[in-house]
């Protein structure tokens, strides 16, 4: 395995141990064993066993790598590998490459219109003509005059017919009149 960055490494599996020295970023680590903790362990030149923590190691080697990276351009993923290189050189070209990725702005394509063409021989037939509602009136004062008035004068008629008819039959009125000249 290779270490991601610089890390310390103890005498036991977590950071309670004592240190006992530190690994730079990319050394190789010849794993042999992993604790509970999730941290590996791994022998010393000198024989004596070490751990470092899980999250410093990769198993990725560090001097051949894979680049897979978005092109906007072609909608595609471009991929750029690196074998047998030292990792400083691998990331400073890993950087440029990121770099230009960003510095291409997505060109923009303007929607096209599409123009439809109509052929010479159609002859375009005028709308029909919409007849306008008609407008409706507010009806005058004169009409309104006349609904009442014809209203009263029947009911006048009404009322006399009716008084008529009641005295009739109360014997109080005498419906033969007697035009004398006296």
């Amino acid at each position: 395995m290779w270490t991601v960055s610089e890390v310390n490494y103890r005498n036991g599996a977590s950071t309670d141990y004592t240190k006992l020295g530190s690994l730079a970023k990319y050394d190789e680590v010849k794993v042999n064993g992993k604790a509970s903790t999730g941290w590996y362990r791994f022998v010393l030149e000198d024989g004596t066993k070490a751990y470092v923590s899980d999250k410093y190691l990769t198993t990725e080697d560090s001097h051949n790598r894979e680049l897979n990276i978005y092109n906007e351009e072609t909608g595609t993923v471009d991929t750029y590998n690196f074998e047998d290189e030292e990792p400083e050189v691998i990331d400073e070209a890993i950087e440029e490459i990121k770099e230009e990725y960003d510095a291409k702005e997505p060109e923009v394509e303007e929607p096209k219109q599409e123009v439809i063409e109509e052929p010479a021989s159609v002859v375009e037939e005028p709308e029909p003509a919409v007849e306008p509602e008609p407008v409706k009136e507010p009806r005058s004062i004169y009409w309104w005059l006349v609904v009442i008035g014809g209203t009263g004068s029947f009911l006048v008629v009404c009322v006399a017919v009716f008084f008529l008819i009641y005295n009739k039959t109360r014997g109080r009125m005498d419906l033969n009149c007697n035009l004398s000249a006296d």
